[in-house]
């Protein structure tokens, strides 16, 4: 368990990809936008398991 005051906020987003039309090679570029102006450090890894992404950082 991390101290509180480390100042890191993790967190892991999940979802389905039913619907989800943005095509995989663009999703860390479309997120990078999102990260850059809260000079978020970030990684990305997608792996398909029973029809769904992982992105976790």
């Amino acid at each position: 368990m991390l101290p509180f005051d480390t100042g890191l906020f993790l967190t892991r987003i999940e979802w389905q990809l039913d619907n989800f039309n943005l095509p995989r090679e663009l999703i860390d570029p479309a997120f990078a936008a999102i990260a850059q102006p809260l000079e978020a450090k970030w990684q990305l890894h997608l792996f398909t398991l029973a029809d769904a992404d992982v992105f976790y950082s």
